[in-house]
């Protein structure tokens, strides 16, 4: 059964220059003015949805997306077609959309939860779980005015999950929250998915339209470009950019690697097997880690088979260099640094995260399993293994369920030290590491580009 069905549906702007005042008009009689100028937004749109389904709808800036959305929301309206909506629809489309600035987050929980159709008493049931899923007790007693955008977030996304929608839209407004609560909105996500709920988003992050998307619409200045299955629609969204852009991705199979700004995301099956970051690296310095992600990206070389990605930080006076390669049926990893000025690297790590459903690791001939999550490490990460400073080139991860292992594995002369990890509870993963132990390599000249991780990632 649809619960979202379009067809044929167009939505236009009107632009221009509005009519100008008397005194407008007396102080300056001669110039000319504007005439509107109508623009359209969406044009012939036919979009479906089934109930339980979830579906994710891509494109460019201006393509259209957010404006589907809030038709389908009943924020605005359209000028032609037909629209049947069937359920309760909650949206989550912009920062402090329907907050009241004056009040406090408190009442603002009951303002929205009202407008979403919950009763006082059902509020009073659901106001502390609501209040701890957002992650702002100590303002929540605040005018909403001294929220920050990532507040406004964290609140109207915690009132959205706990109203029971039947169908929930979410724009790129999660994109303002921080990690962490990008993984709490993420799992909640999935349990509404879990129990029947039909999820409507827009996301430019393709590993996460990969991972939970049922079927993708691409959509290209306000016209269904195609639909179909996220594997099949979002190399064709790539495909749509420029040379200069930082978004690329290799297939082996019926597994895809995503590489999106210095972090590289993988599915398989149209399940997201990496969370969060996926496969990234680290550079330690000034007693500070930093990312891959924090960097600028472009893609400079894409073939069908290979991508080379290139960066500078923007923390750091250091610029990367990617090659990711399929080769003997696995993902081929070489990194590659240059100092721009000279400063000291303090250590340097390559990490692979993954969900939780990765249950077991194994370095060399020692085994063990991820554990749940406790009380006492919920802030912590822990590493599994106590093998000092024992090499091995190969950690790998398996899931118990699915039969699925994935293997991470290093090529470089260099000394790495392997772990498992598991993560503190805000990222809610299982990662497999490898950590420089030879500081003495970390002596890298200014403006000499220097291989620092080979690696290569398989499944079994």
């Amino acid at each position: 059964m649809n619960v979202v069905e379009i067809k044929n549906l167009y939505k236009t702007y009107q632009s221009g220059q509005f009519k100008q005042s008397l005194i407008q008009n007396l102080l300056f009689p001669y110039r000319k003015r504007d005439e509107f100028v109508v623009k359209p937004a969406l044009q012939d749109i036919t979009f479906h949805c089934k109930k339980g389904e979830t579906v994710g709808i891509i494109g460019k800036n201006g393509s259209g997306k957010s404006t589907l959305l809030k038709i389908i929301g009943g924020v605005t309206g359209y000028n032609k077609g037909h629209m049947k909506v069937q359920g309760r629809v909650v949206s989550l489309l912009e920062v402090g959309a329907g907050f009241s600035l004056t009040l406090t987050g408190r009442e603002n929980i009951y303002l929205n939860g009202s407008l979403l159709g919950l009763t006082k008493n059902e509020i009073d049931e659901k106001i502390e779980d609501i209040i701890e899923f957002s992650g702002i007790r100590g303002s929540i007693d605040h005018p909403c005015y001294q929220y920050s955008s990532g507040m406004y977030i964290r609140l109207g996304f915690s009132i959205a999950a706990h109203s029971n929608p039947d169908i929930l839209i979410i724009d790129e407004a999660l994109s303002v929250g921080d990690h962490q609560f990008q993984v709490k909105c993420f799992e909640t996500i999935e349990k509404l998915k879990s129990r029947g709920k039909t999820l409507l988003f827009v996301s430019h992050d393709l590993g996460i339209i990969q991972g939970i998307c049922d079927r993708v619409y691409l959509l290209e200045q306000g016209k269904v470009k195609c639909e179909g299955l996220p594997q099949d629609i979002v190399p064709l969204y790539l495909q749509s950019f420029s040379g200069d852009r930082a978004v690329a991705q290799l297939s082996l199979g019926d597994t895809f690697f995503t590489f999106n700004n210095g972090n590289l995301s993988i599915s398989r099956d149209g399940n997201n097997l990496t969370k969060m970051y996926g496969f990234y690296c680290s550079a330690l310095a000034y007693q500070t880690w930093h990312d891959s992600d924090q960097a600028s990206w472009m893609i400079t070389t894409e073939h069908e088979d290979m991508i080379t990605a290139v960066a500078s930080s923007r923390r750091l006076p250091l610029k990367y260099r990617w090659i990711l390669k399929i080769e003997n049926q696995c993902l081929k990893i070489s990194i590659f640094i240059t100092k721009s000025s000279d400063f000291s690297i303090e250590n340097f790590q390559a990490s692979l995260m993954l969900g939780k459903k990765f249950d077991h690791w194994a370095i060399g001939e020692h085994r063990g399993s991820f554990p749940q999550l406790s009380e006492k490490s919920i802030d912590d990460w822990q590493h599994l293994n106590t093998l000092g400073d024992q090499q091995e080139a190969k950690i790998s991860a398996s899931n118990s369920e699915k039969k699925c292992t994935v293997t991470f594995s290093h090529t470089t002369k260099k000394k790495y030290l392997p772990s498992a990890i598991v993560t503190s509870k805000d990222f809610n993963s299982n990662v497999l590491q490898f950590l420089l132990i030879e500081k003495n390599n970390l002596h890298i000249r200014s403006l000499e580009e220097t291989l620092i991780f080979d690696g290569e990632i398989s499944f079994t």
